[in-house]
């Protein structure tokens, strides 16, 4: 089922680029328990992550769109989604169109949402700004021998060891994030957060495949 999602609230951006952020007071006139503010919940449950990259769309009226416009999972329907990219021209904005990619349109749409992972009126470049100096799963048990996250394993055993800010560096082309100074209050590699953020959800789901499952095992999937 649907996790629980925000308390009513608009976002109000940082001063001064703090990284602290206001979402308003909550309000109990909208969601509540008896006279308490309560959290939203989204009318549907929540499909399977298992599998899931073999959708041609996701969501389940299928909104995340087959192409990744890099921004929002709504594809080549938003004429104006675009990103930065630094050429020898400077620091312009270009469309993405990325093919089979409904698992990305999918993963950007939560975070901005305030019935699930958001107060109302955030932008990714916000989001961005909060979390590119932090390091990933600073409060939860990295296991040593992590298939995956050992060699990024914080010494004390939680979290990693390296920022969301450096793992980007790691993983995607310098055009993406390198370009100096602020773009509209914000650095490129917060202007492109829903770019990397879509991407690299994506990459992780598409490793959730079953493969060993009693259906799997009985050996109907070579006469289907």
């Amino acid at each position: 089922m649907s996790s629980q999602g925000t308390f009513a609230g608009g976002f109000v951006s940082d001063i001064g680029r703090s990284g602290k952020e206001d979402c308003g007071a909550a309000d109990a006139t909208i969601f509540h328990a008896g006279p308490y503010a309560a959290r939203k919940v989204e009318p549907r449950q929540t499909p399977s992550t298992i599998n899931a990259v073999f959708n041609v769309r996701n969501f389940w009226d299928g909104r995340a769109n087959n192409i990744f416009n890099g921004t929002n999972p709504f594809g080549l329907r938003d004429p104006s989604a675009q990103i930065l990219v630094a050429t020898s021209q400077g620091v312009v904005p270009q469309p993405v169109a990325l093919v089979d990619s409904s698992l990305a349109s999918q993963a950007v749409g939560p975070p901005l949402s305030d019935f699930e992972m958001s107060c109302a009126n955030k932008t990714f470049a916000d989001l961005g700004h909060k979390l590119l100096t932090l390091l990933p799963l600073a409060s939860q048990r990295v296991h040593a021998n992590d298939s995956v996250l050992k060699p990024y394993r914080h010494p004390l055993g939680k979290g990693l060891s390296l920022s969301y800010a450096r793992l980007i560096k790691m993983a995607f082309d310098p055009k993406y994030w390198s370009a100096p100074g602020l773009f509209g209050g914000y650095t490129q590699m917060e202007r492109n957060f829903s770019f990397f953020w879509g991407i690299a959800i994506m990459l992780y789901e598409s490793m959730l495949i079953s493969d060993e499952s009693p259906f799997d095992r009985s050996g109907l999937k070579t006469t289907l």
